[in-house]
């Protein structure tokens, strides 16, 4: 019985590590050549394993590029979204939200994930929704709620939003060889919130 146990849990921990290989692989010649470029079989050969074997694991570039976004990206997210539900100062929240955009910015593939759908957008608009969907959304829809829960919140949302997507586009467009400062990108998102929690309590 503890053989069988522990032969399942390796089994597990050896086909977890084979996805993240996989997944890497993607994000890298994504990255390098675009999604529409990029084959199933040319994939599977930076992964290490047969064209047979990556379609065990995803039965798609759709499925595998959806997957990068939740794990990635969606579940760090998730993370924010909590801490950000449980904080009650407007203050703590926007420091927070500060770290956590530096992070993602520097620290995990957001910024290559973005580049892809945005040159790609048109080709495959569903990446786009999936991505609004699994990220954007539920980001959004916690941070009007902590701002009020009216249209007025939502679109302040937007606001506290835009540093952040504005920093993606001008690293992966302007400076796509330099890497991201992140003293100078906390320091832009700090700014940013402190002006909108001035707006905030003027109009209190």
């Amino acid at each position: 019985m503890q053989r069988t146990t522990m032969k399942r849990a390796n089994d597990k921990a050896s086909k977890a590590f084979r996805e993240q290989t996989i997944l890497q692989a993607a994000l890298t010649l994504f990255a390098n050549n675009g999604f529409q470029a990029t084959k199933m079989e040319s994939i599977a050969a930076a992964a290490g394993i047969s064209k047979g074997t990556i379609y065990l694991y995803f039965d798609s570039k759709e499925t595998l590029f959806r997957r990068l976004i939740s794990q990635q990206i969606g579940a760090k997210l998730q993370d924010g979204i909590k801490q950000l539900e449980n904080t009650q100062s407007l203050s703590v929240v926007f420091a927070r939200m500060a770290d956590e955009m530096v992070m993602l910015l520097t620290e995990s593939p957001l910024p290559q994930l973005l580049r892809i759908l945005i040159s790609e957008s048109a080709i495959f608009p569903e990446m786009v929704t999936f991505y609004r969907e699994c990220v954007i959304e539920p980001w959004l829809g916690a941070l009007s709620k902590k701002l009020g829960g009216d249209e007025r919140a939502r679109h302040l949302a937007k606001l506290v939003m835009a540093p952040y997507v504005l920093s993606i586009l001008s690293q992966e467009i302007f400076f796509a060889n330099q890497p991201n400062d992140k003293e100078t990108l906390r320091a832009l998102f700090t700014t940013q919130f402190k002006m909108i929690e001035q707006l905030l309590q003027k109009q209190d």
